[in-house]
């Protein structure tokens, strides 16, 4: 089963990309981002994206956003430059 997206779909993901690779830290190669995945469903294409622009992105497990939240700080995903 193929997914299908919206061009709107598509700007949001390139969006929310763009401002996640401006908190790249270039000394830890990373940051920890918040991607508003609409329950997952975008997330196959911001995760595309970043690969073909060298980046791997990852979801972040549950405990560990807790454990962030805990320390108000609302992430969802890591982005890291690929060596």
């Amino acid at each position: 089963m193929q997914d299908s997206f919206t061009k709107r779909d598509i700007e949001i993901c390139a969006e929310m990309l763009g401002k996640a690779i401006k908190k790249i830290d270039l000394r830890s190669r990373g940051a920890l981002t918040k991607f508003s995945t609409d329950n997952g469903r975008l997330e196959p294409i911001i995760i595309a994206m970043g690969e073909k622009l060298g980046y791997e992105i990852k979801a972040l497990e549950l405990d560990e956003i807790r454990n962030l939240e805990s320390r108000d700080m609302n992430v969802s995903h890591s982005i890291k430059l690929k060596s």
